[in-house]
């Protein structure tokens, strides 16, 4: 994260400082407004993760605009440390033992792909978003697999508020038409995953709506740690499908 990168940098360059040398580069150069004491005992907190976390968050592009300004030198080797992780969950995924036929596995593959390049271009929002998409083509793959029981599923089933999913005509969707929210639903409820999964579901859900203008104007912001979060929610939810073992794979 660029946060960890700024802390680094400053600690680097404080390292052989004593107090009043790292006042007055706190205060001059950064423009930290806290007075405290030079007294020995009190620098390892001022030269801390903690201390200097609570002044860089929320100002980032400030404080790597003043470091920049010093010629001190930003090493962001800890962000692409944790995109390989991304990276490495996304390759490590695998759908190939899920109950998808062959044409949903196959498109959802390529969807995996388009995420690995996300990340690699360190899109965060991207990420986001298609981790989501991935999601709900896995469950509208798996729940589509056998017929016979999803049209039952489809006739049975009541949302959380007792009804079946319709559409703007007052006529009952066709499952292919339900909504992300309807397709967890389902899954839930067939035992698909349990609850400790679903709020991870949940959350994935409603990342997946930064979609839209509007909800990326209220974010504004999409971290590494966003995109971290997520793709490793998802790995953890397949993990969980791969144990629900009642539907078998049908393949044409």
């Amino acid at each position: 994260m660029k946060a960890k990168a700024l802390i680094s940098a400053i600690q680097t360059h404080i390292k052989d400082f004593d107090g009043k040398q790292v006042k007055a580069f706190y205060e001059s150069d950064l423009g930290f407004t806290d007075v405290f004491t030079e007294e020995d005992n009190y620098m390892d907190f001022f030269k801390s993760n903690l201390y200097l976390e609570s002044h860089i968050k929320g100002h980032e592009e400030n404080i790597e605009t003043r470091l920049k300004t010093l010629n001190i030198n930003i090493e962001y080797n800890q962000d692409d440390a944790e995109i390989k992780v991304i990276i490495g969950k996304l390759k490590n995924i695998n759908i190939d033992t899920l109950p998808i036929q062959t044409d949903f596995a196959d498109r959802m593959k390529i969807m995996l792909e388009e995420t690995i390049s996300m990340a690699e271009h360190k899109s965060y929002l991207g990420v986001i978003v298609f981790v989501g998409s991935i999601l709900e083509a896995i469950l509208l793959g798996m729940l589509k697999n056998d017929f016979a029981q999803t049209g039952k599923l489809q006739n049975d089933f009541k949302d959380l508020a007792n009804n079946p999913p319709k559409d703007k005509h007052n006529a009952v969707k066709d499952f292919e038409d339900w909504n992300f929210n309807h397709l967890l639903q389902m899954a839930k409820k067939v035992g698909m995953y349990m609850d400790k999964e679903s709020h991870k579901a949940d959350l994935i859900r409603e990342a997946r709506n930064y979609v839209h203008p509007n909800e990326q104007i209220k974010k504004m912001n999409f971290t590494l740690d966003d995109a971290l979060q997520s793709v490793s929610m998802l790995s953890e939810i397949i993990d969980s499908f791969k144990r629900y073992g009642k539907y078998k794979i049908v393949r044409d």
